[in-house]
């Protein structure tokens, strides 16, 4: 079997069919942004005797397989007819060549493939023989009118980004290199719009000067801890970067009053002390139920930043999207006049089981697809948890926390994720 890699157009998708013969490919010149899906063709010699071309489509809530017939034209070198697939996510396209018997000579494999509902969708299927053996089957239906959401992609997005990589954690004192920071970031550009950190110490202080050297928006965030001298070295450099320019909102700690690290009153005193100092909106990282339960805390913030994750919560994943609506619906009534950004949301890929919730590559998938386009439909901010996979949060966490990212802790993207991302 070969691998070879199948890009999706806008207008038009290519596959790579295994069939020998002598002429050159046709290829298609792509109109607009390429899209990407993974295609195996299992390679054959010989020029074989097609005489037509079968669709059949497979998925979720699909009985059996949707099978398609088209008549193949050896003059055109095309076969052409009409297919009508039901929406859903995780469509699985398979198209054989068959001879007049009815044996398949060469097949190529597509998907899986986001489908929003689309009336019939004219399709036509052209086979190149090429010196490579291979011939060329394209797909030549307008997906804008047919196939909407066909896998677009979610774009550049906001994330989360704790840059330690395998073997450094806050908790040892072994931090990343600027280098090394400089590298995530260079990665990061062109998948997103903007990073959040959580500390402006031990060199962390550098990663929003270096996104925004890359053209990449930073919500800074000093780490706020038990140690009241660490904790204004870190507002000292908060700060700083806030004045130079360097970030568009900052934060003043996260999750400090889940952890009870210090008290609401000199939480409230230490977003004062910065706000007095800063022009960029102040605000620091909670849970949603704290929001909820601190009226007088928001009053203090220029907006929220709100954590919410159903997985913590226990709720299964065919729920998760509903409950951070829910949850999201409950401070926008609380509060209506108060900007709301989604500082952490995800989901993980592997680790145990929390109540329903199950962690699982695809559902995290998934719930990031869905995140994101709720969130870019409803106009809200969000912010992915995370950039990339931390093996020291197993600690603190269990095996879950160290599954959260989009990438995997070798900077690689999780095969899932790079199904919506690129």
């Amino acid at each position: 079997m070969r691998t070879i890699r199948l890009v999706l157009y806008t207008l038009s998708f290519t596959l790579l069919f295994g069939c020998g013969g002598s002429h050159s490919p046709r290829m298609v010149t792509p109109q607009l942004t390429p899209l990407r899906l993974t295609v195996s063709v299992p390679h054959r010699q010989g020029l074989p005797s097609v005489t037509k071309v079968i669709v059949k489509v497979t998925g979720d809530e699909i009985d059996g397989a949707l099978v398609f017939e088209l008549p193949y034209n050896h003059e055109t070198h095309t076969a052409s007819g009409t297919i009508q697939v039901p929406n859903g996510q995780d469509r699985y396209f398979l198209i054989q060549a068959l001879d007049a018997n009815g044996k398949p000579v060469c097949e190529g494999k597509a998907g899986p493939i986001d489908i929003d509902p689309i009336s019939n969708a004219p399709i036509t299927v052209e086979l190149w023989p090429s010196e490579e053996r291979f011939r060329v089957a394209t797909f030549s239906f307008n997906l804008l009118d047919a196939i909407p959401n066909a896998y677009r992609g979610i774009g550049r997005i906001r994330v989360c980004y704790s840059p330690f990589r395998d073997g450094q954690s806050p908790d040892s004192g072994i931090y990343p290199s600027e280098a090394q920071m400089r590298e995530d970031l260079t990665l990061l550009k062109p998948l997103v719009i903007a990073v959040r950190s959580y500390g402006v110490t031990h060199g962390l202080e550098k990663i929003p000067a270096i996104a925004k050297e890359l053209g990449i928006q930073c919500l800074a965030g000093a780490w706020i801890g038990r140690n009241a001298s660490e904790n204004q070295k870190e507002l000292g450099n908060l700060v700083a970067i806030a004045q130079k320019g360097q970030a568009e909102k900052i934060a003043v700690g996260s999750e400090v009053l889940l952890r009870g690290d210090i008290t609401k009153d000199e939480l409230v005193a230490l977003i004062r002390q910065v706000k007095q100092q800063v022009s960029v909106p102040v605000s620091t990282g909670e849970i949603y139920q704290i929001w909820l339960d601190n009226p007088d805390l928001v009053e203090v913030c220029d907006y929220l930043l709100v954590h919410i994750f159903p997985y913590w919560e226990g709720f299964p994943f065919e729920h998760a999207l509903e409950r951070v609506q829910a949850v999201y619906g409950k401070l926008r009534s609380a509060y209506p006049n108060k900007p709301i950004v989604l500082g952490e949301i995800g989901w993980p890929s592997e680790g145990q089981t929390y109540g329903q919730a199950k962690p699982d590559p695809v559902n995290q998938r998934r719930f990031v697809r869905q995140v994101v386009e709720w969130a870019n439909t409803e106009g809200i901010e969000v912010y992915l948890f995370e950039a990339f996979d931390e093996k020291w949060k197993t600690t603190h966490e269990g095996a879950v926390g160290a599954h959260w990212g989009l990438l995997m802790s070798d900077r690689m993207v999780k095969p899932e994720i790079r199904k919506i991302w690129f």
